[in-house]
């Protein structure tokens, strides 16, 4: 238990967001040494991805063309996966993938409230094969081959 909350999948999949979100960023989720506006750096990143501006979250050795899509998607996926409201974030299933370009990333909610209440329904719009039943809102194809359980993702619990 931390919080109050029971770990879940969901709590890995918040962690992988952070872990993913640090390495794109190349910096620790909270830096004191940061001004007060970067100092939470998942704050400052939901901020830049608000702003239109995901090229300031990245790391300055990091090698990448301007405007990757892909880096893009990646920043995006660590934001669903650090939503703090646990039933809009994606499974690992649906994280592996978004990342492995397979499924569309749509622009993560910007706030809690806003996310419950605009999106979520997006990632329980895919059905367990792997195929859209959603709403224009989500992603309308998935590769159902790419289907993995999230048991054979992360292990049985």
């Amino acid at each position: 238990w931390i919080l109050n909350y029971p770990i879940s999948e969901k709590s890995d999949v918040y962690s992988f967001g952070m872990v993913l979100l640090e390495i794109i960023g190349g910096r620790k989720n909270y830096d004191p040494d940061q001004s007060s506006e970067k100092s939470h750096f998942p704050s400052y990143a939901f901020k830049m991805m608000e702003q239109g501006k995901l090229e300031e979250l990245l790391d300055s050795s990091l090698k990448y063309r301007p405007y990757d899509e892909s880096v893009h998607n990646a920043i995006k996926v660590a934001l669903w996966c650090i939503q703090e409201d646990t039933s809009i974030r994606p499974s690992m299933t649906k994280v592996v993938q978004m990342l492995e370009g397979l499924c569309p990333v749509p622009h993560p909610p910007m706030t809690s409230f806003s996310g419950s209440r605009l999106f979520s329904s997006f990632f329980k719009s895919i059905s367990d094969e792997g195929t859209a039943t959603g709403t224009s809102s989500g992603p309308s194809d998935c590769n159902s081959d790419a289907y993995m359980s999230a048991e054979r993702l992360s292990g049985p619990r």
